[in-house]
């Protein structure tokens, strides 16, 4: 499993100190969103800038890498990891 908590944290931290919430992160390949949407993603995006690209089927290299997308606002949702569970075996 990816570890996003790392920059989870770090994105609520920045959240908070500009006076906003931050949503909990959603992933390509996770619940309802497709893995080849991370060609649309990396569009955003400079991560060539780090040395990360996708292979032909949508998969980040080097192999450990992650994406992820937060929302910034006010109030914005948040779900447990069991929530976010519920939602892939659905």
């Amino acid at each position: 499993m990816n570890n996003i908590y790392g920059p989870t944290r770090t994105v609520n931290r920045e959240a908070v100190g500009a006076g906003l919430t931050a949503s909990s992160p959603v992933c390509p390949g996770g619940a309802n969103w497709p893995i080849t949407e991370q060609f649309k993603l990396f569009q955003l995006v400079p991560a060539d800038e780090i040395g990360v690209h996708l292979t032909g089927n949508a998969m980040m290299a080097p192999g450990k890498s992650t994406s992820m997308v937060m929302g910034l606002g006010e109030n914005m949702p948040t779900w447990s990891a069991a929530e976010r569970c519920d939602r892939c075996s659905n």
